[in-house]
This record gives structure tokens, C-alpha cells and sequence, in this order.
């Protein structure tokens, strides 16, 4: 991934010529993730194939196909690729309303897909319209400013005395430990436990982790594996039970949430 790894790097100090500039990037046969870093810029990631989950400031994000994750200016963050990965990496000037916009994963609308290729060969050239380039750019900034918002983030647990089950649940999101279990662990009750994890996010425990196992199936089914592996490897009893859940939560089947990922290849 030494591509990738360049152009973050060599990106984030650097001056930029224009207020938006975008590029294509390709995996290398294995996955990767950059170490923690922070542009002048605000970024935008576009998963054009492939699976790409983002850590902003502690907040886990997942990529589905037709979205993108915006990481505002001076924000610390890492960018995970799976090794099937082409992304689109945009920098955008840090004096444009578009970086007040807090992080987040927005939808990306067919137009804003070819804007944002477009753009991508438009610099790419070795001459350049100038005044089309303008027009471009303020276009695609109205159509990024307009995104929706997606929810598909992590929700975080906060509470110190969470800290070990956050963790081990990002790592090994089909870790089996029952409430009870964690409760043990963690040297609490399960009421307590299930209080603790209501008031940082909102769920029930077994909502939260069905959550995270959803949002971590993303990047598996993007990474290329049959959505029977998939199933298999969070513990399902059975792939229609999976199939089950993930459409009631995420609004597709898994195989159209695959499909979508060749939408406009």
C-alpha cells in the first residue's frame, strides 16, 4: 500500500494550488491502515470499490458503497482500506464553508460520484481549463454541502469502566460474552452495566453489539467475503437469521448492500 501511504503523507503538508484537489487510490494486495495523522485540509473518502473504515478522533466509522466519510481540518484519524480497495481521496481548503460540516459519513448522489472523477481527471491532465475547473469545483462543493448524513458510525462507549468491552468488541466483533459475562468481567451488575451502555449510546447492550456487527459485516462484505462467511464468522446460527437482521437494521439484503458496490463501475 505504498501508494496510499505516500499521498496521505505526502499530502497533509503541502500547499495546495486549488481550494478542492481529488485523486484515485488503489490497494496493493493486502489491507492497510495509516498511522494517526492530521491535515491543514478537511478530507473526504469515497470507497469506489472495496471497504474503508475511518477512527476520527476515537469515533469508528464504517464506508458503504455510494458514501463517503468527511474527516474536517486538523481532526486525528486513520484510514483502514481492505486490500480490494479504490479510493478517492479529496482534500478541501480549510477556508471553504464545506469544512464547518462536523464528521461524518454522507451519501454520495450519482452526480456527485462523476463530479468528484471528473475532477480527479481533470487535474490529472496535463493542461488545464481553468475557468471550467472553477465552475467544477463550485458546483461539486454545493453537492457536497447538500450530502445527507448516514449513521454509520460506531457509537462509542465513553465510561471509563467500558473501556475493556469497547475494545475487545472493536477487535473481535463476534466475541460471544453475554451481559452477564461482561458484567463479571467488568466487576458490576448487569443493570448496571446495561445503564452504563443506555447512557452512552442510547441502545440496550444487545443492540449495541448487534451494531457494531453490522457495521463491521460492511467492511467484510466489501472486502470481497460471501455474506455465509460473513454470517459464520459474527456467529450467526444461520444465514437467513443474519440476512434477517441485517435488513431489518440496515434497510437492504447483504446482496444488494454488494451490488450497490458496482453502481456506476
Amino acid at each position: 500500500m505504498s501508494h496510499l501511504y505516500h499521498y496521505l503523507h505526502h499530502t497533509k503538508n503541502s500547499s495546495q494550488t486549488h481550494c478542492v484537489s481529488a485523486t484515485l487510490v488503489q490497494a496493493q494486495d493486502c489491507d492497510y491502515e495509516s498511522p494517526e495523522h492530521a491535515h491543514e485540509q478537511g478530507q473526504l473518502v469515497l470507497a469506489l470499490a472495496g471497504g474503508v473504515r475511518c477512527v476520527i478522533n476515537g469515533q469508528v466509522w464504517m464506508v458503504p458503497p455510494q458514501a463517503a466519510v468527511w474527516i474536517p481540518p486538523h481532526h486525528v484519524h486513520t484510514n483502514y482500506v481492505t486490500h480490494n480497495a479504490q479510493v478517492c481521496m479529496v482534500f478541501v481548503a480549510a477556508q471553504t464553508p464545506l469544512t464547518t460540516i462536523p464528521a461524518g459519513v454522507l451519501a454520495v448522489s450519482a452526480l456527485l460520484r462523476e463530479l468528484l472523477l471528473r475532477l480527479v481527471n481533470l487535474q490529472a491532465a496535463a493542461e488545464v481549463d481553468v475557468a471550467y475547473q472553477h465552475h467544477l469545483v463550485a458546483l461539486l462543493l454545493l453537492e457536497l454541502q447538500a450530502a445527507p448524513t448516514q449513521a454509520f458510525a460506531i457509537p462509542v462507549l465513553q465510561h471509563e469502566r467500558l473501556q475493556v468491552l469497547y475494545q475487545v468488541l472493536l477487535r473481535e466483533p463476534n466475541h460471544a460474552g453475554s451481559s452477564v459475562y461482561w458484567a463479571q468481567k467488568l466487576a458490576m451488575s448487569e443493570r448496571n452495566l446495561s445503564r452504563l451502555v443506555k447512557q452512552d449510546t442510547g441502545l440496550s447492550f444487545a443492540r449495541w453489539r448487534q451494531q457494531v456487527q453490522l457495521l463491521h459485516a460492511l467492511l467484510q462484505l466489501a472486502a470481497g467475503k460471501s455474506v455465509q462467511q460473513v454470517s459464520m464468522d459474527l456467529g450467526y446460527e444461520s444465514v437467513s437469521a443474519f440476512i434477517t437482521v441485517f435488513k431489518k437494521r440496515l434497510g437492504m439484503t447483504p446482496k444488494r448492500y454488494v451490488l450497490a458496490q458496482h453502481v456506476g463501475d
